[in-house]
């Protein structure tokens, strides 16, 4: 299994080439079944578009975008077929909650293909799905994830924003979160830990840049 964690970016300016390009390199994928769970069904066509066009030219063939509609044993049959999967941006604990009621969290926690996260779809892939408050979450919720690894992760990570550092630190003293800027991200899996581009960790209190 590789688990790759994408901390926000945009695939048109190619911000997010390099964490593609070194994801890519380390497996050989045909197929990607997309889980737009996380995002509102207005936005889902967009993210299919993006996606299917962004990893066609690494090879990529064939791209299935997954729904509410279909069943549990459809779900778990396309998962089987699939040698990757992707999950879109929006709101984590949707995404968490779908998985649970659809009755495929432990098909999906017993997946051995690759799996990327893009913004909430990384979120979940954490034992602790860390939401830190913003515009959209007025407070801070701490829910249980999918539990691939047992760190929690930072999306969309400023520099500059101070509340937010105060806000990590205070949730790191007892939990390590790692915080991924845009165009930043993660791969962990096959005895693997490898950071592309500026990523920070916040541990006991403390913050340190990783790379």
């Amino acid at each position: 299994m590789l688990l790759c964690f994408i901390g926000g970016g945009n695939y048109a300016s190619h911000e997010l080439e390099r964490l593609d390009h070194r994801f890519m390199e380390l497996v050989e994928l045909k197929s990607m079944l997309i889980f737009p769970f996380a995002t509102d069904p207005s936005k889902r066509e967009g993210w299919y578009n993006t996606i299917s066009s962004n990893y066609a030219k690494y090879g990529i063939e064939q791209f299935t975008m997954i729904d509410e509609e279909m069943d549990t044993a459809e779900l778990k049959s396309r998962i089987h077929a699939s040698n990757s999967i992707y999950f879109t941006g929006g709101r984590p604990e949707r995404l968490i909650t779908t998985l649970h009621e659809k009755h495929i969290m432990r098909t999906i926690q017993e997946y051995n293909g690759a799996i990327m996260g893009y913004s909430a779809g990384a979120l979940a892939l954490c034992a602790e799905c860390v939401i830190t408050k913003d515009r959209d979450y007025p407070e801070t919720i701490v829910m249980d994830g999918i539990g691939f690894v047992d760190f929690s992760v930072e999306v969309h990570y400023e520099l500059d924003d101070m509340s937010r550092d105060n806000e990590l630190i205070r949730l790191s003293e007892c939990r390590t979160i790692l915080a991924i800027p845009n165009g930043s991200g993660l791969l962990v899996g096959n005895e693997r830990l490898e950071y592309i581009n500026p990523i920070y960790t916040f541990h006991q209190g403390r913050k340190q840049r990783l790379n």
